[in-house]
């Protein structure tokens, strides 16, 4: 078997399970995976490195050319020519451990009430972070699923996306 790296990288291609995707019809779309990241890289990549994974070429007001981050408690799209949309706003959060986030109704991109992420360690020490979007109301569900999966594949993840 081979050793398991001792230092986390971003562009590693660690196997990960197949996120579970659960959800009834008018229900939540609830979306997991088990990555082998440590927590806080994997809370570092939703709040601070959003750019790098969200489709912006498929879920964006201005495209490829934007750019999406968190200004505060705001999640915030810049487009080419300094123009913004307010995606969404933080209504808490712990740090390494979950966010949540109340999406605008004006949000250009994507529908939703809520947006809860939540991050947990193996409880058997491993180096392994569960990852869990539950999204209220979301529409398109399968654009969340993609969105979800790119987030999955940065940290190194499931890679059969393209």
């Amino acid at each position: 078997m081979p050793e398991e790296p001792s230092v986390f990288s971003p562009f590693s291609h660690a196997p990960a399970a197949e996120p579970d995707v659960a959800s009834e019809p008018h229900g939540p779309l609830v979306l997991t995976a088990s990555i082998g990241a440590p927590v806080d890289a994997a809370f570092r990549a939703l709040t601070d490195s959003i750019h790098l994974w969200w489709p912006l070429g498929q879920v964006s007001t201005w495209g490829e050319e934007a750019y999406v981050e968190f200004e505060g408690d705001a999640l915030v799209e810049t487009g080419p020519r300094n123009e913004t949309a307010l995606w969404a706003q933080a209504r808490g959060w712990q740090q390494d451990r979950w966010v949540e986030l109340e999406w605008s109704p004006d949000a250009p991109v994507l529908e939703a009430s809520t947006v809860l992420v939540e991050l947990d360690e193996a409880s058997d020490g491993a180096l392994a972070t569960t990852v869990t979007w539950r999204v209220e109301d979301a529409h398109p569900r399968d654009t969340w699923s993609d969105a979800f999966e790119r987030y999955v594949r940065f940290l190194g993840g499931r890679t059969d996306l393209d």
